[in-house]
């Protein structure tokens, strides 16, 4: 999550644009070389002094990870996991070439971390080509419409899956004209006139495109129904529709921005398979659909539906945190001078603090982790408190300023405490002002993933599944929000994921 604020009129001095919070998962680099489908991981050349070197194959199996007797990406990742907490040198995974076909994330933490300053090294074998892919070859072709050239075949039913190469090059999803007319809203729903709609196959899977110029919205459908007229009636899936309404106000959101209510294209629907290089999904009954495009055999093309959206996460605990309203149950204030503020215009966190000018005044808050964080603000007219944890003065921290506001900052950070229940207490003790604006509990110790590198690898064919489950209520930028609550951000999934790395 990031958390930023405005400039605004309110109870208190305007507040600034912040710094990203401490708080937040911290991200590690990789650089990919390119991506066109795949991304490759440049080389390492040099090791240090090394304890174990391991081989991984595509068709390998058992536990020795030798040369001659390889393991699989699992294996060498679990017998990695059984000696990296004693490390004496470096751990080198060599890869063996050939494709890795991932049913599932490839997934690494502290516990795959290099351990007492060594590092795990997952490299391609010198000469050789390794490349992890998230796709599943699609074969069994065969013509299902002669007049329209569409070839279709077999997948695993509920298959999903958002993109298609055929040949190495991306194929198109089906869509329909750039603003179809003739449609009316009301709601979640568009309604027209012609009653062909009705016979889509599996409406479920065809989505509502509304692009304009500061978002581009995608609803999927819960149904196609008719209306009283002989007309049909497409039915957006109502928890997508609501989360695009969402406005929580500036740098979030502008004021008045553009919600779903046009229809820029349709998508995904096999009704929409009319021209070559298109394709069509159909999960529900088990076949994938294709027009090849002239020149193209479906008895020898290779065709990778991509069906893993992470090929690789890679992280530390505990992960990404979400914070705690300071409305919420369980958070008991006491003293005469606390007072509530909502709408400030600051960026405060669901818009809304607590605040008191009272000294003696207390907040208490009893959680269940291993820490956690005070969200606040820092500013001049704000003083010092006493952080409590279980009836202890744990520190006394400063949260007064020279310079600018800064709203939902982090003012004090517990870590470390044994994993159980806990006590926080917030004592003002001079100041004008003490405000509270959220608590970030920390579940677990914190464990960041580190010492591990990839090199000399291809990843490749991964797919986006987002859309399909949840639709796509962007912010703008490809910020997302939950469809529970539009003050959560909604992490962004990714061929490569570091996370508190």
């Amino acid at each position: 999550m990031r958390y930023r604020k405005r400039t605004g009129e309110g109870m208190k001095p305007p507040a600034v644009w912040s710094r990203p919070l401490v708080w937040l998962a911290a991200l590690g680099l990789i650089s990919p070389a390119a991506y066109a489908g795949g991304a490759v991981v440049a080389p390492v050349v040099a090791h240090a002094a090394v304890q174990s070197t391991l081989y991984a194959s595509p068709a390998g199996s058992g536990t020795s990870c030798s040369q001659a007797s390889p393991c699989s990406l699992s294996g060498a990742r679990s017998v990695v996991e059984g000696m990296d907490g004693s490390m004496s040198g470096d751990i080198v995974v060599y890869l063996m070439g050939g494709t890795y076909r991932l049913s599932s994330t490839f997934a690494l933490g502290p516990q795959d971390s290099g351990s007492n300053g060594h590092t795990v090294y997952w490299e391609a074998y010198p000469g050789q080509s390794p490349v992890i892919d998230g796709s599943q070859q699609v074969t069994g072709w065969s013509q299902y419409n002669a007049g329209q050239n569409i070839w279709r075949a077999p997948v695993a039913v509920g298959t999903q899956a958002r993109d298609l190469w055929v040949n190495g090059a991306r194929a198109s999803e089906t869509k329909s004209a750039i603003n179809p007319g003739g449609f009316s809203q009301s709601g979640a729903s568009f309604t027209t006139g012609d009653g062909s709609y009705r016979s889509w196959i599996d409406p479920t899977e065809t989505e509502i495109v509304d692009n304009n110029p500061w978002r581009q919205l995608h609803c999927p459908l819960s149904s196609i129904t008719a209306t009283g007229s002989g007309g049909s009636s497409l039915n957006m899936n109502q928890a997508c529709y609501n989360a695009t309404l969402g406005n929580v106000g500036f740098p979030f959101n502008g004021s008045g921005y553009p919600t779903l209510n046009h229809i820029t294209w349709i998508e995904n629907s096999y009704a929409l398979l009319t021209r070559p290089g298109q394709w069509f999904l159909d999960g529900v009954g088990g076949y994938l659909y294709y027009i090849p495009l002239a020149g193209q055999s479906m008895s020898t093309a290779d065709v990778e539906l991509p069906v893993v959206q992470d090929l690789v996460d890679i992280a530390g605990t505990p992960g990404h945190l979400t914070p705690v309203n300071d409305t919420a149950s369980g958070i008991s204030y006491s003293g005469s001078g606390w007072g509530y503020s909502s709408g400030r215009g600051y960026g405060d966190f669901q818009g809304d603090v607590h605040s008191t000018q009272n000294n003696g005044d207390s907040v208490s808050y009893s959680f269940t982790g291993s820490g956690i964080q005070v969200l606040s603000e820092s500013n001049s007219d704000e003083g010092t408190i006493g952080v409590y944890i279980d009836g202890s003065l744990n520190e006394t921290v400063n949260a007064s300023t020279s310079g600018q506001r800064v709203a939902q900052d982090a003012v004090a950070t517990i870590t470390g405490l044994n994993p159980g229940n806990h006590t926080v207490k917030l004592v003002k003790q001079s100041g004008t002002w003490m405000l509270l604006d959220a608590f970030v509990v920390i579940p677990t110790a914190v464990q960041p993933a580190q010492n591990i590198t990839f090199s000399g690898i291809t990843f490749q064919y991964n797919t986006w599944l987002t859309e399909l489950s949840q639709g796509y209520p962007d912010n703008q930028t490809g910020v997302l929000w939950s469809e529970s609550n539009p003050w959560i951000q909604v992490k962004d999934p990714g061929m490569i994921n570091v996370e508190r790395g």
